[in-house]
């Protein structure tokens, strides 16, 4: 840059919000096409939640399943749908998160399952892995670290 234009703090402003920019679709694009086109299956009892995630992950253009209870997750991926990725609320009324993740990893062990938790503790995330989920989320969550897991999860998994 220098010799062609002065430095002045507008240059450098402008040069810093492309530089911000090139970093931004350099970090959210790949996260993008990682997610575009999966099959997202959210396992939550409370119908605020599916909504929730629904809408606030529509940008990732994946397909949204939802079930209420454990069992009913359970009987979509004995069907052979195609499950990508399984957001799993822990606390659930019939059947608890932990007991859904185990069966559902007895019949597919290469689904990942990313546990949703309001407890926050060393406990209950030691829980989360030993049900054999892959990562875990506290409430309330952050969707924009979600998506990190979510990708980073499905990159793994297509690496391996």
């Amino acid at each position: 840059m220098e010799g062609k234009f002065p430095r002045t703090s507008a240059v450098d402003n402008v040069w810093a919000n492309m530089q911000m920019l090139k970093d931004l679709l350099t970090f959210v694009y790949p996260i993008m096409e990682i997610l575009y086109g999966k099959t997202i299956l959210v396992v939550d009892d409370e119908e605020y939640n599916w909504l929730l995630f629904k809408g606030t992950l529509e940008d990732v253009r994946a397909e949204f399943l939802w079930a209420r209870v454990g069992q009913e997750a359970i009987d979509l991926v004995s069907s052979g749908r195609k499950i990508d990725l399984i957001l799993m609320d822990i606390k659930m009324p019939f059947m608890d998160g932990f007991t859904a993740t185990r069966e559902i990893k007895k019949i597919n062990s290469n689904i990942p399952v990313i546990a949703q938790t309001a407890y926050a503790t060393q406990d209950e995330r030691l829980k989360c892995y030993e049900a054999g989920c892959d990562d875990y989320v506290s409430k309330p969550i952050d969707y924009e670290d979600l998506k990190r897991k979510m990708a980073r999860i499905l990159k793994k998994k297509v690496l391996n």
